[in-house]
């Protein structure tokens, strides 16, 4: 049966904690593998160019400026709004650009991928195009078929805005404490008209950037990273699941 999936595996099943864990991280990167693979042979991936690494925009940049303020060079590049999922509605609302923005550029190369998204440089721009506000990631789908999916970040949006309400309750609990302290990046979606994208619109996700050296405690099918830790008060070291 392991071999009908992608990448899959079989675990003996054993009666430690431990075993049930490994066995329980196993079935959800099956199941993540699964959701994303086997659509694969079914969906045509985008033809992008790639970024060379700690490259920023190096092969130029698609400028989207709001009516009035365009400048498209010929494709009907057009910023048209900025939103944000709104959880009491459940539906995304407009929210204003930054003061003084004109509207969005995104590097035309990516420079990451995820399994479902590529990853480009980002930010807002003034009226002459030049960065405005804090550097952001924009995240477009990277199969060809679901550039025609209106919603296709909706549910990205939906969970995003879902986990911080988590959060902080979770920090409410524990006193704001600098220590345990959890947050989640709040991403926006710019709906841009543009030619080359089916009907004429794109809708672009945008998260801000984090930069600086950052740990990925665990992957996207939640098995964590082991890390020793020293015990202060015995003299011990102890192994923790970070």
């Amino acid at each position: 049966m392991a071999k009908q999936v992608p990448r899959g595996s079989f675990q003996k099943l054993g009666l430690s904690a431990l075993d049930l864990k490994t066995a329980f991280s196993s079935l959800t990167n099956t199941l993540t593998s699964l959701r994303t693979d086997s659509g694969a042979p079914s969906l045509t991936l985008r033809s992008v160019l790639k970024e060379a690494a700690g490259q920023r925009g190096t092969h130029g940049w698609d400028v989207y400026l709001k009516e009035g303020d365009r400048r498209d060079g010929g494709n009907n590049m057009t910023a048209v709004s900025k939103q944000r999922f709104d959880l009491t509605s459940k539906r995304f609302v407009d929210v204003p650009f930054l003061t003084g923005s004109c509207g969005i550029a995104h590097s035309k190369n990516v420079f990451n991928e995820g399994a479902e998204r590529v990853v480009y440089h980002c930010h807002e721009v003034d009226m002459a195009g030049q960065a405005l506000g804090p550097k952001l990631i924009a995240k477009e789908t990277k199969f060809q078929e679901l550039m025609e999916d209106f919603n296709f970040h909706n549910t990205f949006c939906r969970v995003q805005g879902q986990a911080q309400v988590l959060a902080d309750l979770f920090n409410r609990r524990t006193q704001r404490r600098p220590e345990l302290s959890i947050s989640f990046l709040e991403c926006c979606v710019f709906e841009v008209r543009d030619d080359r994208w089916p009907n004429g619109v794109a809708r672009i996700l945008a998260e801000m950037e984090l930069e600086g050296r950052w740990m990925k405690w665990n992957n996207n099918a939640g098995i964590r990273i082991q890390i020793v830790v020293p015990d202060a008060v015995a003299g011990r070291t102890l192994l923790s699941a970070a």
